[in-house]
């Protein structure tokens, strides 16, 4: 479950939950937590499973602009994908849903769509169809990399 901190003053922010899942293509276990205070991730989170290939492929067209930005792209299906994807593109098979009740998904929602800069912050959220990922990508990524901007910490 998300967790609320306060992190400067007053304000408040949720902090996603770490996780760790197998890596579709060979099976290695990857942890959230690796990235945590070194990369911002873009985390989609896929529960329908006729949408993962879709996703997948949209995920494929954004990676480049996410490694440029310094951010991890990652995402979570219910079931093997059938499409290609670049090598160092991470999906990661989710077959129980636990991430998914982690991060308080809706079953009705095809694809949730996190950004959390490199401290697990969620910096944009969002649900949507897999039809509507290209018009998401952008916005998340915007998001996390303003997040980093805003970050005195990252030397950024």
């Amino acid at each position: 479950m998300m967790c609320r901190l306060k992190t400067v003053g007053d304000n408040e922010e949720d902090i996603a939950p770490n996780f760790t899942l197998p890596d579709v293509r060979n099976g290695q276990p990857v942890s959230s937590a690796a990235f945590r205070q070194k990369k911002p991730m873009g985390l989609l989170l896929v529960q329908d499973v006729e949408a993962a290939d879709r996703a997948v492929q949209y995920a494929s067209e954004w990676f480049s602009h996410f490694c440029e930005a310094h951010a991890v792209l990652a995402v979570v299906v219910r079931r093997p994908v059938t499409v290609d994807y670049p090598e160092p593109l991470l999906v990661l098979m989710d077959s129980n849903g636990s991430v998914f009740e982690q991060y308080e998904c809706p079953l009705d929602t095809a694809v949730c769509v996190y950004g959390l800069d490199r401290f697990g912050a969620v910096v944009y959220l969002a649900s949507c169809g897999a039809e509507d990922l290209p018009a998401v990508l952008p916005r998340l990524l915007d998001a996390i990399e303003l997040s980093e901007m805003q970050c005195p910490e990252c030397g950024v």
